[in-house]
C-alpha cells in the first residue's frame, strides 16, 4: 500500500512534466545503448581493413533502428494508463542510471577482449558478492530515480538532454575516428606492385618472420603429424628452451628488434616517451643494414609509433624519404577471391550490429548476468565473432600460403626483410587443408580426438592452427629453395609471446596456463646450411637474442639510443618475465605498466625453474 500511494505521489509530481521527460528518457536509452556504446566499441577492432564506408552503413541501420524503436515507444505511450507513464518514467531513469553505472563504474576484468573472445572468461563468473552488489546498485537507482524527480524532474529533464547531446557527440567522434582509421595514409601503404618481397640471387638475404602469439612447444607434435617439414626446414634449428620476455605483442616484440635494451623493464629504465623508446627498437635493423648497402622492407611493423598495425606513414616519413628503408602493410592485401575457397557465412552488416549490441548489453548489464550474456562468445545467440575471427584467419593464411606469388628474386642488392603474420591470432579448428569451417566444433569427430589429447578446446584450436601455420612457412621455403635464394638467405621465424594454454612443453609445471604466455617460437637458418639436417637445441633462450643473432650477419649493430653494440652473445642467467596491459591507453605516457614479474631460468620444463617475483 505505501509504494502504490508513492506511485501516485510521483504521479500528481509528474503531471506537468510526464510527456517530455518520456519521450527525454526514451530518447536517452535509445543513442546510450542503441548508437553510443555500439559506435564506441568500434575502438575494439584492431584491424580496420574492410572497415571502409562502415560509419555510413552504421548510421544507415541507426536510422531504421529509429525508426521502429520511435514508434513503439510512442505507441507505449499512447496505451499506458496516465499513472502507467509515471512509472515507466521512474523504471526508464532507474534503469538509465543503473546502465551507467554498470558501464562506467563497476566492470569484470575478464581480460583482453580479441575477435569478442574474452581471454579470462571464468572471471565473470557470479557469486554471492556479484549478486548482492548488483541487487544494491538497483535498488539504489530505483530509489534515487525517485528521489530525484520528486525532487526536481525539471532537473531530471535537463539531465537527459545532456545526456542525449552527449551520446551524439560521443557517436560522432567515434564514427570520425573509425573513418579516419580506416582511411589514413598509413593503413593503404603498400607496394608498387603485387611483388613485395624482392630476394637477391647474388647477394646476401636476411629474413624475419615475426609469427604473432605461436609457441614452439607444439613443433613434436607437428613434425609427427607432417614427416615431410624437417626436409623443408633443412639447415634450421629450432629452440624448445625459447622464452618471451612479455605476454603481450606490445610488451614482447621490441625486444625482438632491440633486444634486451628493450624489455619492459629496460624500456622503463630510460627516459623519454612510451612511443620514442619502443620506436628506437625498430630503427636498428634499418640503420645498421642500409648503412651496409641492403635494401630493407618493414611489412606490418606492430607497435611502431605505438599504434597496433603499425604506423607506416611514420615509418616511411623517417626512413623512405631519406632511401633508408619502406614500410608497407601487406595482411590481407592482394588476395583477390582466395577467402572464398573457405566454408562460411556470407559478409552480414546485421551481424555486425548484432554483434556490437550484444556487447553494449554486456556492458550495462548487471555482472551476476554478464557471464550469461557472454555465453562462450556466442553473445546471446547474436555472435558475429566467429566470422570475424575467420576472416582474420583467413586473411592471414592467405597472405602466408601466396608469399611465393608475391616474391621474386631480383633484387639488385643484398636485401633485409621484416614480415609479419598473425594467423596464430586466431586460432581456428581446422580442416585437412587448413580451412576453417563452423561444422568443426569440439564434438566433430575429426575435432573430438585432438580436444582429448590436449584437454581443452582451445589448446586444440592452438594446435591446429599453429601446425597450419608452420606448414605454409615450408612452402615458402620450397618457393625460396625454387628460386635460387635459399642457401643465401639467412632466416628468422620468431614469436612475441605465447597463449595461456595447454602447452605441452609445460605440462609438468604447476601453473601451466599462465606461464605459456612466456613459451615463445624460434626457429633460425644461418647462411649457406641448407644441405644439413633440421635439428632441435635445448639451449636456454630468449626472443631477446634474436637481434643479437641477425646482428652478428653485420659484426654487430649499433643502438644510437642507448649507445651500445648488439652481439650473439649466449643468455647467461635469468629473463624477467612481465606482464603488462595490452594496449597503449593502459600504460603511462613515459612507462609500461607492470601487472606482474616473473622469472625462469635454465630448464623451462621444469616447475622449480619458474618464479613469481610479484
Amino acid at each position: 500500500m505505501f509504494l502504490i500511494q508513492r506511485l501516485y505521489h510521483l504521479h500528481d509530481v509528474l503531471e506537468a512534466h510526464r510527456g517530455r521527460l518520456y519521450m527525454l528518457l526514451a530518447a536517452t536509452l535509445f543513442l546510450f545503448l542503441f548508437v553510443a556504446l555500439p559506435a564506441n566499441l568500434t575502438g575494439l577492432e584492431d584491424n580496420v581493413d574492410g572497415m571502409k564506408g562502415y560509419p555510413w552503413f552504421y548510421l544507415a541501420f541507426v536510422g531504421a533502428a529509429a525508426l521502429v524503436y520511435g514508434v513503439l515507444s510512442y505507441l507505449v505511450y499512447r496505451v499506458l494508463p496516465g499513472v502507467g507513464r509515471s512509472l515507466a518514467v521512474l523504471l526508464g531513469l532507474a534503469f538509465l542510471l543503473a546502465a551507467l553505472v554498470f558501464a562506467f563504474l563497476y566492470q569484470t576484468d575478464a581480460g583482453v577482449l580479441d575477435n569478442f573472445v574474452f581471454s579470462r572468461p571464468a572471471a565473470m563468473a557470479p557469486g554471492l558478492a556479484s549478486l548482492a552488489a548488483d541487487t544494491g546498485i538497483l535498488a539504489a537507482s530505483l530509489i534515487v530515480a525517485f528521489a530525484l524527480l520528486v525532487a526536481s524532474p525539471g532537473a531530471v529533464s535537463n539531465l537527459a538532454a545532456i545526456l542525449v547531446i552527449g551520446s551524439l557527440l560521443l557517436s560522432g567522434f567515434s564514427l570520425a575516428s573509425v573513418s579516419e582509421r580506416a582511411n589514413r595514409k598509413s593503413e593503404t601503404a603498400g607496394a608498387r606492385d603485387t611483388k613485395l618481397f624482392h630476394y637477391s640471387k647474388t647477394g646476401k638475404n636476411v629474413l624475419l618472420v615475426f609469427l604473432d602469439g605461436s609457441m614452439t612447444g607444439y613443433m613434436p607434435d607437428i613434425v609427427a603429424a607432417e614427416p615431410g617439414l624437417p626436409k623443408r626446414f633443412a639447415g634450421f634449428t629450432w629452440y624448445s628452451n625459447v622464452v618471451s620476455t612479455g605476454n603481450r605483442t606490445i610488451n614482447g616484440l621490441p625486444a625482438v628488434f632491440g633486444g634486451f635494451d628493450y624489455t619492459v623493464s629496460a624500456v622503463n629504465a630510460r627516459p623519454g616517451t612510451l612511443k620514442d623508446k619502443v620506436s628506437n627498437a625498430y630503427r636498428i635493423y634499418v640503420e645498421n643494414f642500409s648503412q651496409h648497402g641492403y635494401q630493407v622492407l618493414y611489412s606490418d611493423p606492430f607497435w611502431f609509433g605505438l599504434q597496433r598495425k603499425g604506423d607506416c606513414e611514420l615509418f616511411n616519413d623517417q626512413y623512405e624519404k631519406t632511401g633508408q628503408a619502406t614500410c608497407i602493410h601487406s595482411i590481407g592485401k592482394y588476395l583477390g577471391d582466395l577467402k572464398e575457397r573457405a566454408p562460411g557465412e556470407p559478409s552480414s552488416f546485421l551481424g555486425l550490429a548484432g554483434q556490437y549490441l550484444a556487447v553494449a548489453l554486456y556492458k550495462i548489464a548487471p555482472s551476476s548476468l554478464r557471464q550469461t550474456i557472454y555465453g562462450d562468445g556466442r553473445w546471446l545467440g547474436l555472435s558475429y565473432s566467429w566470422k570475424k575471427k575467420r576472416d582474420k584467419y583467413l586473411g592471414n593464411y592467405f597472405s602466408l600460403v601466396t608469399l611465393g606469388e608475391h616474391s621474386d628474386a631480383a633484387a639488385p642488392r643484398n636485401s633485409f626483410i621484416f614480415l609479419t603474420n598473425e594467423m596464430t591470432r586466431a586460432t581456428q579448428h581446422l580442416g585437412p587443408e587448413c580451412l576453417p569451417d563452423r561444422a568443426l566444433t569440439p564434438e566433430h569427430p575429426a575435432i573430438r580426438p585432438v580436444v582429448e589429447k590436449y584437454g581443452a578446446e582451445d589448446t586444440a584450436a592452438i594446435y591446429q592452427t599453429t601446425r597450419c601455420a608452420v606448414s605454409s612457412l615450408g612452402r615458402y621455403m620450397d618457393w625460396m629453395r625454387a628460386n635460387g635464394v635459399y642457401d643465401n638467405t639467412m632466416i628468422v621465424i620468431v614469436s612475441d609471446h605465447g597463449w595461456a594454454s595447454n602447452n605441452p612443453l609445460l605440462k609438468n609445471v604447476k601453473d601451466q596456463q599462465r606461464y605459456s604466455m612466456f613459451q615463445s617460437f624460434l626457429m633460425v637458418k644461418p647462411f649457406q646450411a641448407g644441405g644439413e639436417a633440421m635439428k632441435e637445441s635445448k639451449t636456454f633462450i630468449s626472443n631477446a637474442n634474436v637481434p643479437g643473432m641477425i646482428c652478428e650477419v653485420l659484426g654487430g649493430c649499433r643502438d644510437r639510443a642507448t649507445g651500445k653494440i648488439i652481439r650473439d652473445e649466449p643468455l647467461k642467467g635469468s629473463v624477467r618475465l612481465h606482464e603488462t596491459p595490452w594496449q597503449p591507453t593502459g600504460q603511462t605516457r613515459d612507462a609500461y605498466v607492470i601487472d606482474a614479474l616473473y622469472e625462469v631460468s635454465g630448464d623451462v620444463t621444469r616447475n622449480d625453474s619458474w618464479k613469481r617475483l610479484r
